[in-house]
């Protein structure tokens, strides 16, 4: 409102200056050649002006744009700080849950082969196994708290935070499903060579994802390091390039709109009820 009161007092007054000049030219008191001269310097202090609003105008548009970038880039700094953190955290915690997991069948068959020297105690393990599993989901929720806290910094990788939820999530029923399983197991089964065979084979297996997930919070770190230093610092860090083809990076394997349709379908079924049973109805 203020700006348009600017220009209207202009125009008035632009208005008068012309007008007077043309009353004093009609009352003889300018000549041809006066008047002449009155109008050009007028219409050269208007277009001087006019180059001076635009100039300013400009400059104070460069200058808000210039501000916008500066605080945006320093968000997007502290967002990746703070992210990082978290990542660094929860990577810690799945280096825990591998180790965990992979060491386990090397202890089994020790203890087999030798079980006077070495002591493998089930049910101590397998609670052991439990307290690491369920900081999964500590590491997750302070890495998901740390991103909305920053989500409007880093929406545009939304849809790879989502895809690392379905892997957590994954991870968690497998882990799980593996104590419930062999837990229940004597330790004098474990004596059977495919029994300790296919232990073997599902322990390493809990451990192989849990180091899949680990290196998609390291994809994860460089996306966002790309994405929000890159310009400052003029330079990307390269893609992780998995030795085996088997395994894919983040980016190769969490494509949005796959993502999306999984989100959606993984949320439906979290909505539905479950089905009652026994003889109610019947």
């Amino acid at each position: 409102m203020k700006k348009n009161y600017t220009i209207i007092l202009g125009v008035v007054v632009s208005i008068g200056y012309i007008l007077g000049i043309i009353y004093l030219y009609s009352k003889s008191n300018l000549g041809l050649t006066d008047l002449l001269n009155s109008l050009t310097t007028f219409v050269g202090w208007i277009l001087a002006l006019i180059i001076g609003f635009v100039h300013l105008h400009k400059t104070r548009g460069d200058s808000i744009l210039a501000l916008k970038e500066e605080t945006r880039k320093s968000l997007q700094i502290d967002a990746f700080r703070d992210i990082n953190s978290a990542v660094s955290e929860f990577s810690g915690i799945l280096g825990e849950i591998y180790s965990g997991y992979a060491f386990l069948p090397g202890k089994l068959d020790l203890h087999v082969k030798n079980p006077q020297l070495f002591r493998f105690d089930k049910n101590e393990i397998m609670q052991k196994l439990h307290d690491v599993t369920l900081k999964i989901w500590n590491g997750s929720g302070n890495l998901y708290l740390s991103i909305e806290s920053n989500e409007m910094a880093v929406l545009e990788y939304d849809h790879l935070r989502k895809y690392i939820h379905f892997v957590v999530e994954d991870l968690d029923k497998l882990a799980q499903s593996f104590i419930a399983k062999w837990g229940m197991v004597r330790i004098e089964a474990f004596s059977d060579p495919e029994l300790r065979a296919t232990f073997a084979a599902e322990s390493l297996h809990v451990s192989e994802k849990a180091m899949d997930l680990q290196s998609y919070l390291f994809d994860y770190r460089i996306e966002l390091m790309n994405g929000m230093l890159g310009d400052i610092f003029d330079r990307k860090v390269p893609n992780r390039l998995p030795l085996d083809k088997k395994h894919k990076t983040l980016s190769e394997l969490a494509i949005r709109s796959n993502v999306l349709a999984e989100y959606k379908s993984r949320s439906e079924k979290a909505l539905v009820p479950p089905r009652e049973t026994g003889d109610r109805g019947r």
